[in-house]
C-alpha cells in the first residue's frame, strides 16, 4: 500500500492555482489498496472537459482505493464563473469496486456561478454493471449550485456527512437510475440543512430505488421540504432521524402509484409549513414499538399528518404522537381507502383537534399527551462530519447497536420515588422496554465496572416501614459462574446506613450455592440466616419477603406456578425494627425488577400478578362510560394477563348478539360499531373476555343521539324513459316509523317533484319506480325523511338513449366538513368519482352564494376511480356547495350539497 500526496503531482492547494490536473493524475497512478492523500489546503477545481472534473472509473482505477484529506483544513473549492454543468467528483461504472473518500470539505461556491447546476460527489448511473462498497466518510458539502451529494447505484454508504447551502438537494438518492439497488444506498449520521433554496427541493430526496437513512438530522430547508419518496421509490427506511424546521412538506410521495414502502422506525418531524403527507398508494409502515412524532406545523389545513388516496398505514404495534398543529388542522386525517391501523395515538393542543376524519383508520389506543422528542433521536450536534457519536447504547434483538430509548414513563419521572443507596449510583439503574414486562417496562441494574460491592436503591414513596411485606418480581438474565462471584439481586428491607455501616435484611440469588440467600447486615458486617429454594438465570421468579415484630418469613417460585400456600424460610432476629425498602446487589452483572409491591402495617403485599395466579383483567378504552356517541363509533378493549394466547373477546349492545373485537396490538381488541343501528336513547354496552375456563365481563353505558337520518344512493336501471331512485334511512332516531320520499328534477330546474312515498319502522333502503322521461336528459334526486330537516345528497343520473341502461359516471363520495371561523367561509371537500368507461377527466367543486360562484378548484383525474380533497375559502357566505366530474366524452355528473 502506497500513500500518493497530491503535492508530488503538481497541485498546489494555495486557493488560487487550478489543482483538477494535478489530482486525476495522483487517482491514475494509484494501484490496488493505496491512499490519494490530500493534505491540508484549498484545492481550487475548474471544469476543463465533460461535467465530470475528477472522475473514479470502475473500469480504470485501483481498488480498494482512499482518497483521503486532513479534516476540515482539507478544501476542494470550486472554480467560480462556471458557465456549465459540472460534478466535483464523479464516480462511474461501478464493478464491485472499493472507494473510501474520506476527511475533506467540497465548497461549491455557488456565489460565483449562481446559474449553473453543479453537484459535489456523485455516483453516476452510466454504464453501470453492478454496485460496490462506496464510501464516503467526515466530509463536508457546502454551497453547491444544485444538489450536494447524488447516489444513482446501491452499495454507497454516506456516513457522519454535513451537507449544506446547497441549491438544490442536499443528498439525493435514486438508485432506480441504474437498476442496481441492492444492496441499499446507506446515509448514517447525516446532517443536512439550509439546502434547498429551489422551493421543490429536500433537505434529502429519497426519490428512487432503495435507501436507508438513520441516526440523522434534517431539515432547515430555506424554501423547500424535508424529505420525499417519488415515482420511482421501491423501499425507503428512516431509522431515528430528525426532519425539523423546513416551510414546504416535511414529508411527501410524489409518485405515480409505484407502491413504495416506507419505514418510519422512531422518526421526529417538527415545525414544518407543509404536513406529512402519507399519499398515493404507498405502504408507510411505524414497526412495532416504534414511534412517530409530528409536532408545531404551520401554514397547512388539511391535518398534521394526513393519510389520503390508496396508501395504507401499518402501525398496529407503533405509536403517533401529534401536538401543536396550527392553522385550523387536526392532529391526525385519514382520508384513505384502504384499512389502515395505528396502535396508540396521542395529541396535544392541534388547532383543529386531534382527528379529523378517520376512514379505514382504527386505532387502538387514544389519548391527550404532549411529546415532542424521542432519546433513540440524535440531536444536530451528534451527528454530522467529525462527530464522535457517543451516545448511550444497548444491544438490540439481533444484537445491533440501537439507541435506549425508555418510553414511558421516562427516566426522569421515573426515579423521582428512588434514592440510590450505599455505594450505588444514579447510572446503576435505568428503565428498559418490551413487551413481556407486566407494564411493558421494567427496572434495570447493570454497574458499568468490575468492582462488586454493596449497591442498593430505595423506593423513598414507602417510608421506613416497621412491619413490611415485599413482593417482588425479578430475573437474573445471566449469572456470573466464577466460584467466588455470582451475588445478584436483592430486595431489601428495613435497611439502613449509620455512621458509614450498613444495616438491615434482604434476600439475594446466589449463583455459587444454587439457592436464595436471606441475609443481614449489622454495622457493616454480614451474616447469612439461611438458604432456600433453587434459582436459574434468565428465569423470572417472585420473592415474597416479610418482616413482623422479629420474625421474618420468605418464599420464591417461578412465574408460571402457583404461589405456594406456605413460607420457604422463617427465622427470628431482632437486629432492625424499621428502615428503607428497595433493591439491590452485591454483583454488577444484569437484575431486572418487572413488579415491586409494598405490603406495611401487617398488610399484603399487592399480588401476584402471574398469568396462574388469577383471571384476565378487562377494560374498556373507549367508548367512555357516559358518553355521547353518534355514527360510527371506536371499540377499544383492554384484556391482560389472559393464560391464552388468544383469548376470545367481544362485546353487545343490549344483551344482543355478541360481537367479536380483533387483536390490534400490546393488551388492545378493536372493533367499530355503528350506532345507526339502535335507536336514540341510553344502551348499554358489555365486552368479556373468554379465557380458558375463566369469563370476565365489563359494562359501561353509552347514549347514542343520532336523530333521523337518511341517505341517496346511485340511482338503479336508468333506460329511456325511467328509473329506480334508491334510498337508505340509515338512522331512526327515537320515532316508531318515519316517512320518506323523494324529490326529483331535470337538472337546473328550480322545483322539485315529489315520488314514492312509503313508511318505515326500521332502517334500510326504499325505492321509487319514475317513469315518462325524456331520453337522453339530466335529472337529478334527494332522499327525504318527513316531519324533518333531513335530506340525502343529491346525486345525478341521465336517461339513456334507443332504451339501453345508461352506466358509467358516477359520484361515489361527496362529503363536506365546515370549517368556516368569523373571518371567511372555509369548507373540506372530500370526493370520490368513478366511470366504468374509464374515461374519467376533471373533477371541479364550488362554493356558490345566490345561484352564483363564489370560489372554486379543479383536479385533472383518469382511469376509473381517483378521490382527494379540496379545501375552499372565501370572505363572505356560501349557501351551498357544487361538485362536478366529467369524462373524456364530456358526461357530466353533478350534485349539490345546500348550508
Amino acid at each position: 500500500m502506497t500513500i500518493l500526496n497530491v503535492r508530488d503531482y503538481g497541485a498546489r492547494g494555495d486557493g488560487s492555482a487550478d489543482d483538477t490536473a494535478a489530482i486525476q493524475r495522483a487517482i491514475d497512478d494509484a494501484s490496488d489498496g493505496d491512499t490519494v492523500y490530500v493534505p491540508a489546503g484549498t484545492y481550487v477545481l475548474d471544469r476543463h472537459a465533460g461535467e465530470g472534473i475528477i472522475v473514479y472509473d470502475g473500469d480504470d482505477h485501483a481498488s480498494p482505493l482512499t482518497i483521503e484529506g486532513d479534516g476540515p483544513e482539507t478544501v476542494l473549492k470550486m472554480q467560480g464563473g462556471q458557465s456549465d454543468t459540472y460534478r466535483m467528483i464523479r464516480h462511474l461504472r461501478p464493478r464491485g469496486n472499493e472507494v473510501l473518500l474520506r476527511n475533506m470539505v467540497f465548497d461549491g461556491n455557488k456565489s460565483e456561478h449562481p446559474s449553473v447546476s453543479g453537484t459535489a460527489v456523485e455516483y453516476r448511473s452510466t454504464d453501470a454493471s453492478g454496485t460496490g462498497d462506496m464510501r464516503v466518510e467526515d466530509v463536508e458539502i457546502r454551497d453547491c449550485a444544485s444538489n450536494g451529494m447524488i447516489i444513482q447505484y446501491g452499495g454507497v454508504t454516506a456516513e457522519r456527512v454535513t451537507v449544506h447551502g446547497c441549491h438544490g438537494h442536499g443528498i439525493a438518492v435514486h438508485t432506480d437510475s441504474s437498476g442496481h439497488n441492492d444492496p441499499p444506498a446507506t446515509l448514517r449520521r447525516i446532517h443536512s440543512y439550509e439546502n434547498a433554496e429551489n422551493g421543490g427541493r429536500y433537505a434529502v430526496d429519497m426519490s428512487g430505488g432503495k435507501g436507508i437513512i438513520e441516526d440523522s438530522v434534517i431539515g432547515e430547508s430555506v424554501n423547500g421540504g424535508g424529505t420525499k419518496v417519488s415515482r420511482g421509490a421501491i423501499k425507503m427506511e428512516y431509522h431515528r432521524v430528525q426532519i425539523t424546521s423546513s416551510p414546504s412538506h416535511a414529508f411527501q410521495n410524489t409518485g405515480g402509484g409505484n407502491g413504495v414502502h416506507v419505514v418510519f422506525d422512531d422518526v421526529v418531524f417538527e415545525e414544518c409549513g407543509r404536513n406529512v403527507r402519507l399519499d398515493d398508494d404507498g405502504r408507510y409502515e411505524i414497526p412495532d414499538g416504534s414511534a412517530l412524532i409530528a409536532t408545531g406545523f404551520y401554514g397547512d389545513d388539511r391535518g398534521q399528518i394526513h393519510l389520503l388516496d390508496d396508501a395504507t398505514l401499518d402501525a398496529g404495534g407503533g405509536t403517533i404522537y401529534s401536538n401543536q398543529a396550527g392553522d385550523g388542522a387536526a392532529g391526525l386525517n385519514s382520508e384513505t381507502s384502504f384499512d389502515s391501523a395505528i396502535g396508540a395515538y396521542y395529541h396535544s393542543q392541534n388547532d383543529g383537534g386531534s382527528i379529523e376524519n378517520q376512514r379505514n383508520l382504527k386505532i387502538g389506543t387514544q389519548g391527550e399527551r404532549d411529546k415532542r422528542s424521542l432519546a433513540t433521536v440524535p440531536t444536530a450536534d451528534e451527528v454530522g462530519a467529525w462527530t464522535d457519536g457517543n451516545r448511550e447504547e444497548t444491544e438490540g434483538e439481533n444484537g445491533e447497536e440501537s439507541w435506549s430509548e425508555p418510553t414511558e414513563p421516562d427516566e426522569k419521572t421515573a426515579f423521582e420515588s428512588w434514592t440510590p443507596r450505599w455505594e450505588a449510583a444514579d447510572g446503576d439503574w435505568r428503565v428498559v422496554t418490551g413487551s413481556g414486562y407486566e407494564g411493558e417496562h421494567a427496572l434495570e441494574f447493570e454497574h458499568d465496572g468490575s468492582e462488586r460491592t454493596r449497591y442498593a436503591i430505595s423506593w423513598d414513596a414507602v417510608g421506613e416501614p416497621s412491619d413490611v411485606e415485599v413482593l417482588d418480581k425479578f430475573r437474573v438474565p445471566e449469572f456470573n459462574e466464577d466460584d467466588a462471584l455470582g451475588f445478584h439481586g436483592r430486595v431489601h428491607l428495613r435497611s439502613s446506613i449509620d455512621g458509614g455501616q450498613e444495616g438491615g435484611y434482604w434476600i439475594e440469588t446466589e449463583a455459587r450455592e444454587n439457592a436464595f440467600r436471606l441475609g443481614k447486615y449489622t454495622d457493616g458486617d454480614l451474616t447469612t440466616l439461611g438458604r432456600f429454594g433453587t434459582p436459574a438465570e434468565n428465569t423470572f421468579f417472585y420473592r415474597r419477603f416479610r418482616a413482623e415484630g422479629e420474625t421474618l418469613r420468605a418464599k420464591v417460585w417461578e412465574v408460571t406456578e402457583a404461589e405456594p400456600a406456605g413460607w420457604d424460610i422463617e427465622v427470628t432476629d431482632g437486629d432492625h425494627s424499621e428502615g428503607w425498602v428497595g433493591l439491590g446487589s452485591f454483583g454488577t452483572e444484569a437484575v431486572e425488577t418487572d413488579v415491586l409491591s409494598v405490603g406495611i402495617d401487617g398488610e399484603t403485599a399487592p399480588g401476584p400478578f402471574s398469568d396462574v395466579s388469577r383471571p384476565p383483567s378487562l377494560s374498556w378504552e373507549t367508548p367512555d362510560d357516559g358518553a355521547t356517541a353518534d355514527g360510527a363509533v371506536s371499540i377499544a378493549i383492554d384484556v391482560t394477563h389472559a393464560n391464552e394466547a388468544s383469548p376470545t373477546v367481544e362485546y353487545r349492545v343490549d344483551d344482543g348478539t355478541w360481537s367479536s373485537a380483533s387483536y390490534e396490538s400490546g393488551s388492545r381488541y378493536v372493533d367499530t360499531w355503528n350506532t345507526t343501528t339502535v335507536r336514540d336513547g341510553s344502551h348499554t354496552l358489555e365486552a368479556r373476555v373468554v379465557d380458558g375456563d375463566a369469563t370476565v365481563t365489563e359494562s359501561i353505558e353509552v347514549t347514542v343521539e343520532n336523530g333521523v337520518i337518511v341517505g341517496s344512493k346511485r340511482a338503479r336501471s336508468a333506460t329511456e324513459d325511467g328509473v329506480t331512485l334508491v334510498g337508505e334511512l340509515i338512522a331512526i332516531g327515537t320515532l316508531d316509523d318515519v316517512s320518506c320520499y323523494f324529490e326529483w328534477r331535470t337538472t337546473g330546474s328550480d322545483s322539485w317533484n315529489v315520488a314514492g312515498a312509503t313508511t318505515k319502522g326500521s332502517t334500510g333502503e326504499f325505492e321509487a319506480e319514475l317513469d315518462g322521461l325524456e331520453a337522453k336528459t339530466d335529472y337529478e334526486f334527494r332522499a327525504v325523511a318527513d316531519g324533518s330537516q333531513e335530506h340525502g345528497r343529491t346525486i345525478s343520473f341521465r336517461t339513456s338513449a334507443n332504451g339501453v341502461e345508461e352506466r358509467g359516471l358516477s359520484i361515489d363520495r361527496f362529503d363536506v366538513n365546515d370549517r368556516s371561523d368569523s373571518t371567511r367561509s372555509w369548507f373540506n371537500i372530500q370526493w370520490a368519482v368513478s366511470d366504468d368507461d374509464g374515461e374519467l377527466d376533471t373533477v371541479v367543486t364550488e362554493l356558490r352564494y345566490g345561484g352564483t360562484t363564489v370560489a372554486a378548484d379543479s383536479t385533472r383525474v383518469s382511469g376509473e376511480t381517483a378521490s382527494f380533497s379540496h379545501n375552499l375559502h372565501v370572505r363572505g357566505d356560501v349557501d351551498e356547495v357544487r361538485l362536478s366530474v366529467n369524462d373524456t366524452s364530456n358526461e357530466t355528473r353533478t350534485e349539490t350539497k345546500p348550508l
